[in-house]
């Protein structure tokens, strides 16, 4: 969603399906929402200038040159079908002071001119460092990467690769994944034949010199959709089954290319997890979304979409 002084707009990030692809952008929607149903209000608003044969997949909103309002940093990417090798940029655009939905696109302004792609997380580890990392499961180039920058201007200070033997990285979170106080990276691949698997990284005080050293938290998940480039698994996702439980958290993953969606909850034993098929969905299962949803009650709900049968399953954790 857009910041809610823009109102109610979605945000879109276009251009992702590839051989396919087109030339992709950010686009703005306004939406109408009145209870019970929501409908579009407006054409789409393109906040980028397009760029030829690169395509989007998420947006942060994050302040970025001090000025209180909101800007969009994404990652975009090239991927030739025929010659070439992958291309991705880590860029920020910055909201207009004055009427941002009509003065566009917005002014562009690069962090990596080489580097994230697709999904990538931005934190701050340490508020009083002044910089600010980037975390970035690069798919296309096959590793895992971290790029540093100082707060005050933006300007890289120094980038390295984390994984490169993981293949293609797929998602990174950042969460504390054994409950020792201390952050780790929540990150899937994503790949053919018996799939996958999901895996927890140490963070270390070093973030420069020191190992991040890699736990995995569950693996098998199978390809069973057909067709070509059926890969899993999808995204997870760390979350409480309630608004009140302590502990190692448990995750969610979207099965993808394996149809099916994951539970892993947490064991006794450090970085241990033990992996439970929610469902079969018949079908790719390549997102899913939770939420305290129903009731107000501080019990998580959470959602698998049956991407091939058209078809959404609701789940909760509160007792029936």
């Amino acid at each position: 969603m857009a910041p809610a002084e823009f109102g109610a707009y979605l945000v879109v990030p276009d251009g992702f399906l590839v051989p396919l692809k087109e030339t992709g952008g950010i686009y703005l929607l306004k939406i109408n929402c009145n209870g019970t149903t929501t409908t579009l209000a407006s054409e789409p608003i393109e906040i980028t200038k397009p760029k030829r044969s690169y395509f989007y997949h998420m947006v942060v909103w994050q302040d970025m040159n001090g000025d209180g309002l909101l800007d969009v940093v994404t990652a975009r990417v090239n991927d030739p079908i025929l010659l070439g090798k992958p291309s991705g940029q880590l860029i920020w655009l910055e909201q207009p002071k004055s009427e941002p939905l009509d003065n566009v696109p917005w002014t562009e302004h690069y962090l990596v001119v080489d580097g994230p792609e697709t999904v990538f997380v931005l934190t701050d580890l340490n508020p009083s460092d002044d910089q600010y990392e980037v975390f970035a499961a690069q798919f296309f180039t096959k590793h895992l990467g971290l790029y540093v920058f100082a707060a005050k201007n933006n300007s890289l200070l120094y980038s390295r690769y984390l994984d490169e033997t993981i293949g293609p990285a797929y998602m990174v979170e950042v969460v504390d994944l054994n409950d020792d106080g201390a952050l780790d990276l929540l990150v899937t691949n994503h790949v053919g034949g018996e799939g996958g698997g999901v895996f927890g990284y140490e963070i270390p005080t070093d973030l420069r010199n020191g190992v991040f050293k890699r736990h995995t938290l569950a693996h098998g998940f199978p390809v069973t959709e057909s067709g070509s480039n059926q890969f899993a698994p999808g995204f997870a996702y760390s979350f409480k089954p309630h608004i009140s439980y302590t502990g190692k958290p448990y995750i969610l993953v979207a099965g993808d290319g394996s149809q099916k969606a994951y539970l892993l909850t947490p064991s006794e034993a450090d970085f241990s997890y033990n992996k439970t098929i929610i469902i079969s969905a018949g079908g790719v299962v390549g997102s899913m979304g939770f939420g305290d949803i129903i009731g107000n009650d501080g019990w998580a709900e959470f959602f698998v979409p049956g991407y091939d049968g058209n078809t959404i399953f609701g789940y909760t954790f509160a007792p029936q």
